[in-house]
Parts: structure tokens; sequence; C-alpha cells
């Protein structure tokens, strides 16, 4: 948490030792690897803490809970399609209610762009948003994470962190999700540098438009990196040691209008 506080958002004392204490309990009854802190999205009257399950294979076998005190966790179910396609035209904050249901103006183009009203469960809007973050800027150094021949993501125990140099370039950082363009990793193959079980994951330096990413030296030589598209998403990694990781404090909602900021 120390790392991440420059994102201007901070936990109190008191909400770190409830979600402390509540996760060791949250991972014993579901049997899971490890329970981390992904983040909090405020809302109107309440904010939604949510944390991220991992089993053996950390890139398939997640579980993402959210609560509203830090104690009392439930499932987030994974999200539909089609709530992905309407979040987009859902504006304002969170409420902090799950069970509300928001106002969603979308345009039908195939019926002469007549707008239709629908509602967005809140509480499947919050499961798209924490989708769509994590698929956005999901981020590991490269070489912290493994591909083993079984076709498993596992932890990378010899990760020894990058170095200084190598840490504040956009390339040593790569998305933690499933590849969707092969053909990066062909065109990557021919490197020299270039270990398949390693690069097996697409680097953000390729992320649109340029400048959706920034690298930032902090205290103690602490590399940050923040996306822009998300602001609140703040990631750190310290050079030469195997520690990083990321934290989410925001409103849930993305600046759409970034490409023509930059």
């Amino acid at each position: 948490m120390n790392f991440v506080s420059t994102c201007g958002h901070i936990l109190s004392v008191e909400e770190r030792i409830i979600l402390k204490n509540s996760c060791i309990i949250l991972r014993d009854e579901n049997r899971l690897e490890k329970v981390q802190l992904w983040g909090k999205i405020l809302g109107l009257t309440s904010n939604y803490f949510i944390v991220q399950g991992k089993g053996k294979d950390l890139l398939k076998d997640n579980k993402i809970f959210y609560s509203l005190n830090g104690i009392d966790w439930q499932l987030l179910l994974p999200t539909s399609s089609e709530i992905l396609e309407k979040v987009p035209y859902i504006r304002g904050r969170f409420t902090g209610d799950p069970s509300y249901h928001q106002n969603v103006i979308i345009v039908d183009w195939e019926d002469e762009g007549e707008d239709k009203q629908e509602q967005v469960k809140e509480e499947d809007r919050l499961s798209a948003i924490v989708t769509l973050i994590d698929r956005d800027t999901a981020a590991v150094p490269r070489g912290a994470v493994l591909l083993t021949p079984q076709g498993e993501v596992i932890r990378n125990r010899s990760f020894e962190g990058l170095s200084f140099s190598e840490a504040t370039k956009l390339h040593s950082y790569l998305h933690f999700r499933p590849t969707s363009k092969k053909s990066d990793l062909k065109h990557l193959r021919p490197q020299a540098d270039v270990d398949v079980a390693l690069d097996f994951l697409e680097p953000i330096s390729n992320d649109v438009p340029q400048g959706c990413w920034s690298v930032q030296v902090e205290e103690f030589n602490t590399i940050v990196l923040r996306n822009w598209w998300w602001p609140g998403m703040t990631f750190y990694h310290i050079p030469a040691t195997s520690y990083y990781g990321q934290l989410y404090i925001g409103s849930g909602e993305p600046i759409m209008d970034l490409p023509f900021m930059l």
C-alpha cells in the first residue's frame, strides 16, 4: 500500500486491518492459493472493496469478490458480453447499492438511430467495470510469471526483478490477460532474447493511443506506472527485487476523451 500512496487515494489504518484479517478468512473458506486487494471503487453512498482470489493457474483460476464493509464478501459473477456492450453508455458514479438499477440510453443504428432505454443492475455494472479495468491495466514485469508445458501460468520463483534501466521501459511490462494477437508473438519469436515461456503475453508498449501509459521514478527508486484510460490505477515495481503489484482506487469511470487529450 505504501508504494501506491502517490496515486492520491489511500486506505485508512482501520480499513487495512479489517481487510487483512478478512482476506485470510476468505482465502481459507474458498480454498484459494492467495487473496489480494484489487482496489476500491468509490460510490456516492458506499464504496466497493474488491479483492481477487488466485488459484493454481494465476491467469485462469481467478475469483472476484466485493464488499461494502470489508468484512462480508459476495462473489462477483463473470459479466456477459451483452453487459460489456452496455456499460460504456452508462454515465455517472456508482451509487454504492448493488441492487440499484441504472438507466442506459442506447442508440440503435439498425432502427434509424432511435434511442432505446434499458436498465442495468449496479452489481452487473461493477462486474463489467472490474473486467474492463483488468483487461486494460493488469500487468506484470517480464519474467515474473511462466507458461508451463501444460499451459498453466505460474509465478516464476527465480524472478529477482528487472534492472533499473529495464524497469523504466514500457516494453518490460506485459498485459496479464490471455493473448489476443497471435501475430505479436510470431513477431517476437525471431528475436534472440525472447523466451517462449516468458514472452507469451502482450507488451503494454503496444497499447494505443501512444501515451496512455506513463512511467515515473518515485521515492527509493520505485518505478510507478499509471494508465490514463483509468485514473486511479497505479502499478509499482521495485527494481532488482521480486516486489511488484497494483491497486485501483477510483470512481470506475474511464476517460473517454483521452485520445483527444494526448
